[in-house]
């Protein structure tokens, strides 16, 4: 891995991924360059819904937010629903 782009806000990132209906916050972000060309982030999301499925479709809409808006082609995301203890230590 080749360090952190220079050209990605991890502020800009969250607030375009708690737009996204169901998520109360996103942070321990760590963005990096897997290579020249591709850009991995891994994260914590926060989310308030109450079914699993609602979380996949969460995850659909953030993986292609990250794709489109931030040319982040690689990321794992853990998720934490908004009742969670660790989700107050932010």
């Amino acid at each position: 891995m080749e360090g952190s782009p220079e050209n990605l806000s991890r502020e800009e990132i969250k607030l375009s991924a708690i737009n996204i209906s169901g998520v109360e916050d996103m942070h321990h972000l760590h963005i990096c360059h897997l290579d020249e060309h591709r850009v991995a982030l891994e994260g914590h999301v926060v989310v308030n819904v109450t079914e699993w499925k609602e979380v996949e479709a969460i995850k659909g809409q953030l993986k292609q937010m990250l794709k489109n808006k931030f040319n982040i082609t690689h990321s794992t995301i853990e998720f934490e629903h908004h009742t969670d203890s660790k989700c107050a230590e932010g």
